[in-house]
């Protein structure tokens, strides 16, 4: 599994490399840091909750469908970017930060996905502010992120929650719930 980690992390910050690594813009560097941050958060997040690597795997498959599908329109349409350029179209920026919070959301419920896409959404305000890329690239890519993680993601059900309860008059009430 430390292979698979490794591989994800150095894939992610292959991606964060770009032109505007040189930029004194705050944002603009949250942005790139967040692409790779979040994802990987994920991954952590999937690791440390599951006994398995179902939800690790889930993400891995997120994660490339997202970035493949993201890469071969960006190459394929070769829309130019604000500040002039190509591949505008959609941002591998944004398709990075919605693909871990799209699975963060599917598997692991609003909990995990509202903060998460928060994240990706000021990840996508950065790109739009630092004159990279369209409004219109940054909502393609979260739903190009949503697509896939709704095809490869399944909800995460723990499998036996305990807990108890005071009893009025003493004592207390043992709870079990089963997630079928």
């Amino acid at each position: 599994m430390k292979k698979f980690f490794s591989i994800l992390t150095i894939c992610i910050f292959y991606f964060t490399t770009s032109a505007n690594a040189k930029t004194n813009d705050a944002f603009v560097k949250f942005g790139d840091w967040g692409q790779a941050i979040l994802p990987i958060s994920a991954a952590v997040i999937a690791y440390s909750k599951e006994n398995n690597y179902e939800g690790v795997t889930q993400l891995a498959k997120t994660y490339a469908c997202t970035m493949l599908v993201t890469y071969a329109l960006k190459y394929t349409i070769r829309a130019e970017r604000p500040r002039g350029g190509r591949n505008s179209f959609p941002s591998g920026h944004s398709s990075s930060a919605f693909g871990g919070a799209s699975f963060l959301a599917f598997r692991y419920g609003y909990k995990y996905g509202i903060p998460a896409y928060i994240g990706a959404i000021a990840i996508g305000a950065s790109r739009i502010h630092g004159r990279h890329h369209h409004l219109a690239d940054v909502v393609a890519s979260a739903t190009i992120s949503v697509v896939a993680a709704h095809i490869f993601t399944t909800r995460y059900k723990e499998a036996v929650k305990f807990s108890t309860s005071p009893v009025k008059g003493g004592g207390q009430l043992l709870n079990l719930e089963l997630a079928l």
